[in-house]
């Protein structure tokens, strides 16, 4: 079970999540730190 917590990151899908555990949650096996392209956010 994933927090709340802001701590955003970039997936090698091109989308931000909120942060890694949202992440992997998605299926996302690789992210960098940070937002992504801000009009691609979850």
């Amino acid at each position: 079970m994933c927090t709340a917590d802001w701590n955003p990151v970039c997936g090698c899908d091109g989308k931000t999540y909120s942060n890694a555990c949202s992440a992997g949650a998605a299926g996302v096996t690789r992210f960098e730190p940070g937002e992504c392209d801000k009009k691609d956010r979850l």
